[in-house]
Parts: structure tokens; sequence; C-alpha cells
């Protein structure tokens, strides 16, 4: 198997279990919305882990559907510090 591929497998494994850890009580998403987000946000994991820290945040306070929760993550995505300052995902 080519280093990429096990790189993008291993980034959607930790991208899963965050979700996991975040937002315990919901559905994981299909392995393909996270390599999707990690296309999106070129491999940085550290982006889907903060947007699903936010996530759980939210969830906790006011609970969401699955479906809405997924759409909250992509949005908190956009605004994540890591995503804005490449240099704060490197420390993660």
């Amino acid at each position: 198997m080519s280093d990429l591929l096990e790189q993008v497998l291993e980034n959607g494994e930790n991208a899963r279990l965050a979700w996991e850890i975040n937002l315990p009580s919901l559905p994981v998403p299909h392995i393909s919305q996270f390599h999707l987000w990690l296309k999106i946000h070129e491999g940085n994991v550290a982006v889907l882990q903060w947007a699903f820290q936010q996530a759980g945040r939210r969830h906790a306070a006011r609970p969401m559907s699955f479906d809405h929760c997924v759409r909250w993550a992509s949005a908190a995505m956009k605004r994540c510090p890591a995503r804005m300052n490449p240099a704060l995902s490197k420390a993660a």
C-alpha cells in the first residue's frame, strides 16, 4: 500500500475516533464523509478534531440531530484556528 493511501486511511480513522470521543451519543458518519472533510481541509486532522470538540460542546448544551450536527461541524471547520494558522495544526 502506498504511503499516501496509508496516511489517508490513518487520518480518516483519527477523525472517526475524534467524533466518537466528542459526540458519543450520535452515530458515526460514514467513512466517506471523513475522507471528504479531509480532502476539503487538505488532510488537516486538527481542523476536524477542533470542529468535533466544538460540536460536542454545542450538542451538550443544546442537543442536535445527527444531520444537524454533521452540518454544524462542517460549518465549524471553516472557522477553525488551525485552518487560519497552519502552524497551530503542527503543534496538535
